[in-house]
């Protein structure tokens, strides 16, 4: 009953390998007729390499002779094919890469990968094996391959298990720890360094056993992405070489070879799946039906690399073409100066980022893949929350496009740099976003650009309102002058023909004081809009300021210590020294009223020359040398929003009746009329320091030629008076009647052109306003001297000089005289005038 069942069995395998062997017939035929059939294989001594570490399957043995599975294998099968061989032993990664550069002919053990077929030709599958994680007895087990984040791994350098974590991104490449053996491995576990070891189950527990590494156990993680089929490996390329492997392998187990020697390796771990038979009919049977298969298998094999050839070709097509993609963008995004990204829909994985991060972030890409977080953690942090904000957490797929906040990035190096960045979400191909791209620039020169065109408009602004100021402190001076003069005239021809013992002298007197205080304010908006009549002098500031400094202590009063610090040499300047006495005045007594009981005012001089670079930070000032004013006080400073509006006519802190406002006014207009520049300092409680640079002038000291007269000096000639303004024509014509001056007195130029032709004698003088209607003074007085060209020409007005030069009413070298003026002033010029050769 056994026996029938046996040859029952045995029929029935026959049967299935009769099958196999029919089905592969044709795919062989066709795989020969494309192909021509074989050529010959000359025999020679192959070349190959071992691991020495990796028992059973390759190791050293005591006696320094190779040994092992896989030694014993491939010793059988180039036997039994009539070929030499000759065995050597190195490192997993050097005999892979002896095999790739041909120094060898062969590997007897490669697990088999589509990634290393790109590279070798592989044998049918000899063996396979399977991976397992080791660690240590007293650490965490890992339970699955997703517990591997976190930890840090270590392998076989160039092993399967390295290829397969390098590739499937389970494990960060730091993260890694490469050895060059499995004993290696193990032994860097047992010590301490490593979360886990990754190799074959069945090596690894043979290495733990003979190494007596008692700490370490297989975690019951399983690994199932994967196992080790391993097999012959060979070059790219030399099918020759692998038929006659494939074939010798097939007749090692057709044989019993093969098994024997499985046997002697792992007959002691692995319980035989199988039993011999006594019976002879059996084992030829068994025999029969191993050589039917090894020779499907060869022909299934030639059938099968010729399909996978063809396919590869094809997978090589595709490669390319997406490496051709690939280098297009990236000489795209490698190229441009922008930055540009890709990432995860939730911002907390890179999948791409252009090298100019590392410019643009002062910071390694390879940073931002292992820290995604870390481009968010270099923003500075008043921005940081507002980025935040702008980051969605979910799209939709009417999401176009991600726009943020312009923000400021700080570099290790402290340096900031401003931003622009937007982004898009990437659809797949059902519409729905997947990814998030982006691009981010530098736009540090634009806002450094946009903040000084805000400071230069703010400088615009108030250099034309300071000048709106000027212009309308001009025009107002005017009429008030002329009021004034008619005020002032009256109450000094008034003073003088009345007894001062009379109770109205008094009353006169404080009229004339009123309406000279009020001159003086008109001479103040004058001085701030820089059209005040002035007479410029070549002078030496040290001088001029020690000539104030009696008159400046007895402005500021006995508590207040006053120190001059001149400097030596000092360049001259070219300015009125009146108008120096204005500053120094003003300048002081401001910093007397600062100052609550002692203090000090401190009057320094000293020469500088202002180079480009600081002109192009102070707007206003000019390149050159220059005298530098400085009045300092220990006062109680100035707020630092004040100091923007302390120049501006009027503006005072001061208590009412205190003070007009005008003082610091009147010193920025001198310093603006004689092309100077003025600065400020002040801290609150700290005082304040005003500083003037003054333009030098290259001459040297003028003195006046002469001094005007003590008392008014009269004369006898004639004078053409024109006035249009009638209270100020009757005053002037009764201050030079009483000089003993002959007055023809007109109310318009007409009439004054009607005097003239009328009058038989002689006009020695004409003295007309500037600005009158029907025609001005200039083309006045060109007609009247057609007549009598020997008449002096003096020209009044409530305008100063220089304005009406600018309009082009009369030449700046004229003879003039500002309104108001006072009887002594009024004969002193008529005088210098007539006197004039």
């Amino acid at each position: 009953m056994r026996r029938d069942q046996l040859f029952a069995s045995t029929a029935r395998l026959l049967a299935s390998c009769l099958l196999f062997v029919l089905l592969l017939i044709p795919s062989i035929s066709r795989c020969n007729d494309a192909h021509g059939g074989t050529q010959p294989f000359r025999l020679a001594t192959l070349k190959t390499v071992i691991v020495p570490d990796y028992f059973p399957y390759t190791f050293i043995n005591p006696d320094g002779v190779p040994a092992g599975f896989s030694v014993d294998l491939i010793r059988a099968v180039t036997r039994v094919m009539g070929m030499e061989l000759e065995i050597t032993a190195a490192p997993w990664e050097q005999a892979r890469k002896q095999l790739e550069n041909g120094d060898i002919d062969l590997l007897p053990m490669m697990a088999f990968s589509r990634e290393r077929d790109q590279q070798f030709d592989f044998s049918p599958p000899h063996t396979i094996a399977y991976d397992a994680f080791f660690t240590r007895k007293d650490a965490k087990p890992f339970k699955s391959i997703e517990d591997l984040k976190g930890h840090r791994l270590i392998v076989m350098q160039g092993d399967q298990a390295h290829d397969f974590l390098h590739s499937s991104g389970l494990v960060d490449a730091q993260d890694l720890i490469l050895t060059d053996s499995i004993p290696e491995a193990l032994r860097l576990l047992a010590s301490g360094r490593g979360d886990a070891a990754l190799m074959p189950k069945l090596v690894g527990h043979l290495v733990i056993h003979e190494l007596q590494l008692n700490n370490l156990i297989q975690a019951p993680a399983l690994i199932e992405a994967y196992n080790r089929p391993f097999s012959f490996a060979v070059r790219d390329g030399n099918q020759l070489l692998l038929e006659r492997l494939n074939q010798g392998l097939a007749i090692s187990k057709q044989t019993g070879q093969y098994r024997e020697i499985y046997q002697k390796w792992f007959g002691s771990v692995e319980q035989a799946d199988w039993t011999l038979n006594p019976v002879l009919h059996y084992i030829i049977t068994l025999a029969l039906a191993l050589l039917l298969i090894g020779g499907g298998l060869l022909l299934w094999t030639v059938s099968l690399r010729r399909q996978v050839a063809a396919r590869t070709r094809t997978l090589e097509a595709e490669i390319a073409e997406r490496k051709q993609a690939e280098r297009r963008f990236r000489q795209v995004t490698e190229t441009i100066r922008e930055v540009f990204w890709l990432c995860s829909l939730d911002w907390r994985e890179f999948y791409y980022i252009s090298p100019a991060y590392e410019q643009l972030w002062g910071r390694s890409c390879e940073e931002l893949y292992r820290n995604p977080r870390s481009w968010l953690e270099a923003v500075v942090e008043d921005d940081r929350r507002l980025l935040r904000e702008a980051m969605p957490k979910t799209f939709s797929s009417d999401t176009k496009e991600i726009l943020f906040p312009e923000y400021r990035i700080q570099h290790p190096d402290g340096s900031v740099v401003w931003i622009s960045a937007r982004a898009f979400p990437v659809f797949d191909a059902e519409g729905q976003p997947y990814r998030i791209a982006g691009i981010a620039g530098n736009i540090t020169e634009r806002k450094q650009a946009e903040k000084e065109r805000e400071k230069l408009q703010g400088q615009l602004a108030k250099v034309q309102k300071m000048d709106s100021v000027g212009r309308l402190a001009g025009g107002v001076a005017h009429d008030f002058n002329n009021m004034l003069g008619v005020i002032l005239g009256r109450t000094e021809m008034a003073l003088r023909q009345m007894d001062p013992a009379l109770p109205l002298y008094g009353s006169l007197q404080e009229i004339q004081k009123a309406a000279r205080r009020s001159a003086d304010l008109t001479r103040q908006l004058l001085a701030f809009a820089s059209r005040q009549t002035i007479t410029l002098r070549v002078l030496d500031l040290n001088e001029t300021v020690e000539d104030m400094l009696k008159m400046l202590r007895r402005l500021i009063g006995e508590d207040i210590d006053l120190a001059w610090m001149p400097g030596y040499p000092l360049w001259l300047i070219r300015m009125d020294p009146g108008q120096i006495d204005q500053i120094l005045a003003n300048l002081c007594v401001n910093a007397r009223d600062a100052i609550a009981g002692v203090g000090r005012i401190s009057i320094e001089t000293k020469n500088i020359t202002l180079d480009g670079n600081y002109c192009a930070e102070h707007a206003g000032s000019t390149p050159g040398d220059h005298v530098r004013l400085n009045v300092s006080d220990t006062g109680c400073g100035i707020a630092h929003e004040e100091l923007g509006k302390i120049f501006e006519p009027f503006y005072t802190t001061k208590e009412v009746g205190q003070g007009t406002g005008l003082g610091l006014a009147t010193v920025y207009g001198i310093v603006k009329q004689n092309n100077g520049y003025l600065t400020v300092y002040s801290e609150p409680g700290q005082g304040s320091t005003f500083t003037l640079y003054l333009p030098r002038h290259r001459g040297e000291i003028e003195t006046a030629e002469h001094l005007a007269p003590a008392m008014a000096v009269g004369g006898h000639e004639t004078i053409l008076l024109v006035e249009d303004e009638l209270p100020l024509l009757q005053m002037t014509e009764k201050m030079l009647v009483q000089l003993g001056y002959t007055i023809l007195c007109a109310a318009s130029p007409v009439e004054a052109l009607q005097l003239a032709e009328q009058h038989a004698g002689s006009i020695e003088m004409i003295l007309t306003d500037v600005v009158m209607p029907q025609m001005n003074g200039r083309d006045l007085s060109q007609r009247l001297l057609a007549r009598h060209p020997q008449a002096k020409c003096l020209f009044m007005s409530g305008y100063t000089a220089d304005v009406i030069s600018h309009r082009g009413m009369i030449d700046e070298k004229v003879n003039f005289i500002q309104k108001p003026f006072t009887v002594l002033e009024l004969s002193s010029k008529v005088r210098e005038v007539l006197e004039q050769p």
